[in-house]
């Protein structure tokens, strides 16, 4: 298997682990000298630990830098280190260079905290503070920009020092400790969370402002103003985007895309107050109650698209009556429509979703930079967006392990595809992922093409894109092998039980509009991919596949029993989605990115508002990949249009082309017609109208209607028949 970059070998591994401890050994002997070494005192009569020659480097290293020499012993350890743990010190020429500015401005800065007595009379004065070094440094500062200028440039220089040598963002770091900081506020206020909430009045004019004592809908995080991101956000990239070795020999490096590339969101304040929420509440109870439905709001959550309001029925109220109010229900609020889902497990209450007035915009920057995304252990993490409640929801593809997404056209279908790329893709090297990319429409995920994560180019063409899937569930059984070799159950073991250049990545298949697949070959795309579906998950062989025609033609039994996580955008009928969903809701989504998940081992739905990311923010993304490598896309060999032409020349012999022939002529084609008018038997006949599809002679089944037939006789004529 072609692989995209060149690991080293074993012996390579080991020459950099014995480098990595001769330069601890080195340290240690140099930290000793320094720590040993009495500056008064010439190094010809002192006894130190580590011998004349360290007397004596401990003499050169006062004297040159005076107390900043510790810089080269603590440096070369941190630098020993990284053979065996996580990377401190960056590679190449720039950590050289930060390790000069740091020596230049600790020897200065030492010098001036000499106080006047670092003066400099002579060069053959006796060094202090930042030694011989930090006099020359100082007294050029000094001359040119006094005392004061000279501490500012060089406590400026220091920072900047360590950001050469680590190559750590300030921003992420200040961003991920506030991150951990909240966390613990969070756990440490479990009372104040699950504080008891109190009941709404049964009146109106029970209502209070929202400074008062007694509130109808109160406690944390009833009325909250939705999550947003924490501080500034950094153009420079997270604590999790790290330089990893990606090239031959480790001389280059893959560097993730730095969150810059996104657009920040712009500041917003939230623009309802609790007496709306409450004037709402109220109006929903009153309507309710005009029905005979009793009961009471216990708890608001307004989200960035929609507000849940939990209503608690009365003793002897069914759900079904709730439910079926939805139309009156956004009468009274004025509301384009109302969503009702209930009940709510282990809460006893029924969720009425409304619109907001104004509806806000997810930023995919926000989820990126969110604890949820940041702190996520999923190899494959999905960045979906904000539930009601403005929480960030985050999947992993790696636990669902397929996931079908359909949607009608503009629902926001294919900006959700793209955040869901670029969420792997800010997480993952081309050497843990690689992509196969099915686009028939050509449109939507060409933008990715040339990127070094692709395993093979964006695949446009039906035809192709079935022999492509095809090639996968080879694939999958060449791994199956493997795996059973080394007798391990999936590719986290294997991966573990071989060497580096060994290990498997994971393969994403994305395949962006199903519909047109079954078009042209039904039978080949479902097979292909239930059997991915069912068997690939631990050979790491995970699928995405989107819709935006969710009939039961397209969306199989077989397929729809294999994909236990859907996601739903908007859907234009409640047949549609009880197609995706198993149930209605789709139907009465709002657009633009708002959909519904199910979540992977769980029987619920939850309504998520699906990130937003431009096009143009994709393009940078992955122009920024490109920069880091090409792609070294995977050997197949396709069968040729030749091949594929005699195959099909070979079946379609004289008896099929007078079938071809009584279907053109009646102008109807089906299995049970042919069966009649041909004698024939039901597995031929069936193959036939199979073939006929295929060459676009009749069209697809629609359930107990009669195909329609697309071609004429002259069809016959251009074949010679």
């Amino acid at each position: 298997m072609a692989t995209l970059v060149t690991k080293k070998k074993g012996s390579d591994r080991w020459l950099s682990e014995v480098k990595g401890i001769l330069a601890l050994a080195g340290a240690g002997f140099g930290l000793v000298a320094l720590a040993t070494f009495d500056p008064a005192l010439p190094p010809a009569v002192q006894t130190s630990p580590v011998g004349p020659v360290g007397a004596w480097l401990g003499w050169a290293a006062f004297q040159s830098f005076g107390y900043a020499g510790f810089l080269f012993p603590l440096l070369l350890g941190a630098w020993g280190a990284s053979a065996f743990v996580r990377p401190v010190v960056a590679r190449g020429w720039l950590p050289l260079a930060g390790l000069g500015v740091l020596l230049v401005a600790a020897t200065g800065l030492l010098t001036q905290a000499a106080g006047p007595a670092a003066a400099p009379r002579g060069l053959a004065a006796v060094p202090v503070g930042g030694g011989l070094v930090g006099r020359l440094v100082t007294t050029a500062l000094r001359a040119g920009i006094g005392d004061v200028g000279s501490v500012i440039l060089l406590g400026a220089a220091v920072p900047i020092g360590v950001l050469l040598v680590t190559r750590v963002s300030y921003a992420a770091v200040v961003r991920v400790a506030g991150a951990r900081l909240a966390r613990l506020r969070r756990v440490r206020q479990p009372a104040r969370a699950a504080a008891p909430r109190a009941p709404l009045a049964a009146s109106a004019a029970a209502l209070a402002p929202a400074g008062a004592a007694a509130l109808e809908i109160v406690a944390p995080p009833v009325v909250v103003e939705p999550s947003r991101p924490r501080g500034r956000l950094a153009e420079q990239g997270l604590a999790w985007q790290e330089t990893f070795d990606f090239g031959t020999g480790g001389a280059e490096a893959f560097q993730l895309p730095p969150v810059g590339l996104l657009k920040a969101p712009p500041p917003a304040e939230l623009k309802r107050t609790r007496e709306e929420l409450q004037d709402n509440a109220e109006a929903i109870r009153r309507r309710l109650q005009e029905f005979e439905v009793e009961g009471r709001i216990v708890q608001v959550s307004p989200g960035p698209i929609i507000t849940a309001y939990e209503f608690e029925p009365a003793a002897g109220i069914k759900v079904s009556q709730v439910v079926n109010l939805a139309d009156d229900l956004a009468l009274a609020l004025k509301s384009a429509s109302v969503r009702i889902v209930g009940p709510i497990p282990g809460r006893g209450t029924v969720a009425i979703e409304v619109p907001n007035a104004e509806a806000g915009t997810v930023y995919l920057r926000e989820i990126f930079v969110s604890a949820e995304f940041a702190e996520s252990r999923g190899r494959l993490p999905l960045a979906l967006g904000k539930d009601v409640n403005g929480t960030p929801v985050v999947g992993d593809l790696t636990a669902m392990p397929h996931l079908l997404v359909a949607g009608a056209t503009g629902s926001g279908k294919s900006v959700g595809l793209n955040s869901m790329i670029c969420s792997i893709l800010y997480k993952a090297t081309p050497a843990d992922v690689r992509f196969l990319l099915i686009d028939p429409k050509r449109l939507e995920l060409s933008v990715y093409e040339g990127i070094p994560h692709l395993l093979a180019p964006v695949v446009t063409d039906a035809k192709e894109a079935a022999a492509r899937l095809r090639w996968i569930v080879g694939k999958m059984d060449e791994r199956y092998k493997a795996l059973q070799g080394k007798q391990v159950r999936n590719i986290e073991g294997y991966n573990k039980a071989v060497g580096a250049e060994e290990r498997l990545p994971f393969w994403v298949v994305v395949v962006d509009e199903l519909a047109d697949l079954m078009m042209v070959s039904a039978g080949e795309v479902q097979t292909s991919l239930v059997r991915l579906a069912q068997i690939a998950r631990a050979v790491g062989i995970h699928l995405i596949i989107a819709t935006q025609r969710p009939s039961v033609d397209v969306v199989t039994g077989l397929i729809k029993a294999n994909f236990p996580t859907r996601i739903a955008f908007q859907v234009a009928s409640k047949v549609d989605s009880r197609t995706v969903l198993d149930g209605n809701g789709a139907e009465q989504l709002l657009g633009r990115g708002d959909m519904i998940f199910v979540p992977p081992g769980a029987n619920k739905q939850m309504r998520v508002h699906g990130a937003w990311v431009a096009d143009e923010e994709v393009r940078a993304v992955c122009d920024f990949l490109r920069t880091q490598g090409t792609a070294v896309y995977e050997e197949v060999q396709l069968p040729s249009e030749e091949e594929v032409a005699e195959g099909a020349a070979a079946e379609r012999d004289d008896l099929y082309w007078d079938a071809v022939q009584l279907v053109i002529g009646q102008r109807q084609g089906s299995i049970s017609f042919l069966q009649r008018r041909m004698r024939l038997g039901y597995p031929k006949a069936a193959r036939f109208i199979d073939m006929m599809e295929q060459d676009r002679v009749i069209g697809p089944g629609d359930g107990a209607k009669p195909r329609e037939v697309l071609v004429g006789p002259e069809y016959l004529a251009r074949r010679g028949k």
